[in-house]
């Protein structure tokens, strides 16, 4: 079967040598496609037995997995019957029988310990939360017990020092082996796509979303880029400004911070804080007298959507009711995605900086920005740090721009690359690799 490959790519496929092996890799550098090539391959060498392809949740399984494995199948000319029980099952037709693939999710791997498999492919690990990654790996890699070529694999892009770190680097053995592939690999990739990559990532995360280097993501300081200096400015509310004002709803704790924003640069400014405030009552009626003379947008804790600060009405009602207009989704965005935007718009890692903060005018803000920290990989929240951070997030996440992890959708191809049958029997005791 010939293909068309990537060096990175390729030098991953080929690879039946190592019962464990990993390919680590930036946005676009073709992970997904690596990954059914690989099981494609193994179920070649394996002809007659099972192989499982995983994602780690069932909505990814059906919304990415599920439609490029079709897609490749139906390509590339391979004859097979797709079984749905309801799970997908591919019945790969070769000459020495038909190979099984099973498509699953990872969230779900307790369901698949009766499964006798030649090999195992997981996609995107490093989004699983470490504890449950490394349990059902060590389960999940007991069931690999038949076949020819029998191999656990794995494609992802790197989230700090979680599962892949933990197996490849601190569990290290001659059994395992990974490779790390850039963004940059593919030449086919969407100049757009790269740049925007480096627009919208600092420094420490292109080296782990476009290089797929490991680097520590939640530890030290939250907001690493801001500098209260180079991130400074002395702009104040003007008549005619248009307010955009975080908040984030805490009894006794309330915070907002109110933020001016120039759509023709992309650059927004912090111009005032509230802080200390009662209840969502009061904060209102202080957004009416500071601010009457303007049009205000508050973009809200969504959870406002649903507490209830008085008995009859929820926090966002109570602004409703006092006219003020609110912007926000059902649910309140991932934490760490938050944190990562606020970080771009601080500092990307092309040294751009487009958030700045009056540190007259909003002190308490910059305290905070400057002191909280990573407790136990998330933001300390008993610090009492994350209020008014959290308030500002709200609105920094609505305003900067949607962060694109993938490029348009495009099959990866370079370099030729023949992949010649091997027959090998990898045998190993697990203790002690996860």
């Amino acid at each position: 079967m010939r293909v068309e490959l990537l060096p990175h790519q390729h030098e991953f496929v080929a690879d039946i040598e190592h019962k464990f092996l990993a390919l680590i890799a930036g946005y676009g550098a073709g992970k997904t496609y690596s990954l059914i090539n690989k099981a494609i391959y193994l179920a070649y060498l394996n002809q007659g037995y099972t192989g499982i392809l995983y994602e780690p949740t069932t909505p990814l399984l059906h919304d990415i997995l599920i439609p490029d494995f079709e897609k490749f199948l139906n390509e590339s000319g391979i004859p097979y019957t797709l079984k749905k029980t309801p799970n997908y099952n591919y019945y790969l037709h070769f000459p020495d029988g038909d190979s099984l693939i099973m498509l699953r999710a990872m969230e779900n791997w307790q369901r698949h310990i009766g499964v006798n498999a030649a090999w195992i492919g997981a996609d995107e690990v490093d989004t699983i939360k470490k504890p449950l990654a490394k349990k059902a790996v060590e389960k999940l890699m007991g069931r690999i017990r038949s076949g020819l070529v029998r191999q656990f694999f794995f494609t992802t892009t790197p989230e700090g020092f979680e599962f892949m770190y933990h197996f490849f680097v601190e569990r290290d053995s001659p059994l395992k082996r990974r490779i790390h592939a850039s963004s940059l690999d593919n030449p086919y990739l969407p100049k757009d796509f790269i740049d925007s990559l480096y627009e919208n990532y600092d420094a420490e995360l292109v080296k782990a979303y476009i290089h797929g280097q490991f680097v520590n993501l939640t530890s030290g300081a939250v907001y690493r880029n801001f500098d209260r200096e180079k991130n400074a400015t002395d702009r104040t509310i003007q008549p005619g400004d248009v307010l955009h004002i975080g908040m984030d709803f805490n009894i006794e704790k309330m915070a907002a911070v109110v933020h001016v924003e120039d759509r023709n640069t992309g650059k927004v400014y912090a111009v005032d804080e509230i802080v200390d405030i009662r209840d969502t009552f009061e904060m209102s009626e202080e957004i009416f007298r500071r601010y009457r003379d303007h049009k205000v947008l508050v973009y809200p804790d969504a959870a406002g959507d649903q507490r209830h600060t008085s008995a009859t009405l929820t926090d966002i009602q109570i602004l409703r009711q006092r006219g003020i207009h609110t912007v926000f989704n059902p649910k309140n965005p991932p934490v760490r995605e938050r944190v990562m935007r606020m970080n771009s718009m601080f500092c990307n890692a092309y040294g751009e900086r487009k958030y700045f903060v009056n540190i007259k005018k909003c002190p308490n803000y910059v305290s905070a920005l400057e002191k909280l920290v990573y407790k136990n990989g998330v933001p300390d929240k008993d610090s009492g740090y994350d209020h008014i951070t959290d308030a500002a997030g709200y609105y920094i996440y609505k305003f900067a721009p949607k962060i694109r992890t993938k490029p348009e959708p495009k099959p990866a191809a370079g370099r030729y690359g023949d992949l010649e049958y091997k027959e090998s029997i990898l045998t190993a005791e697990t203790d002690g690799l996860v």
